[in-house]
């Protein structure tokens, strides 16, 4: 019994230890990071445009882990941002008084002080045509399926 004791205060220690290496390494807390993305899938839906969670963010996302990093990273393919929905998400984001950086393959905004790095994804593939859908606490979104295969090819 003892050692059942001992080997789940081990693992609780260890699982401390996680969590506040992760928050250390964490710029913005869970909260600010959810916030940011909700109002980007708020804002991307009102646009029409279809997004991603990629990189660290997908991760989280996929594995319904809390959000932690410095910023999101999201994912918008390239046929979808130039389209003609881009216009209504610039109207949408001037609406609330965000500016867009535009570096081509990286567009950036901060929302609430919290950068948001949408990643311009070209050329296509199917990981990003087949998207994998998941439920991240209360709403839907998309990842690259299989996203073996997207980190293969962008990662």
């Amino acid at each position: 019994m003892a050692d059942i004791t001992l080997q789940a205060a081990e693992y609780s220690r260890k699982k401390e230890e996680e969590a506040a290496k992760r928050k250390a390494e964490s710029k913005f807390d869970h909260d600010e990071l959810r916030s940011a993305l909700y109002w980007a899938w708020d804002a991307f839906d009102r646009a029409g445009i279809l997004f991603f969670c990629i990189f660290k963010t997908g991760e989280q996302v996929r594995h319904n882990d809390p959000l932690s990093g410095d910023g999101l990273d999201l994912g918008v393919r390239k046929l979808e941002w130039v389209s003609g929905a881009k216009p209504v998400l610039d109207a949408f984001l001037d609406h609330n008084d965000i500016k867009i950086d535009d570096q081509g393959d990286i567009v950036t905004y901060d929302y609430l002080g919290v950068p948001v790095r949408m990643h311009i994804l070209d050329p296509d593939d199917d990981c990003l045509f087949n998207a994998d859908t998941v439920v991240y606490e209360v709403e839907h979104f998309r990842i690259p399926n299989p996203y073996e295969r997207f980190e293969q090819l962008y990662g």
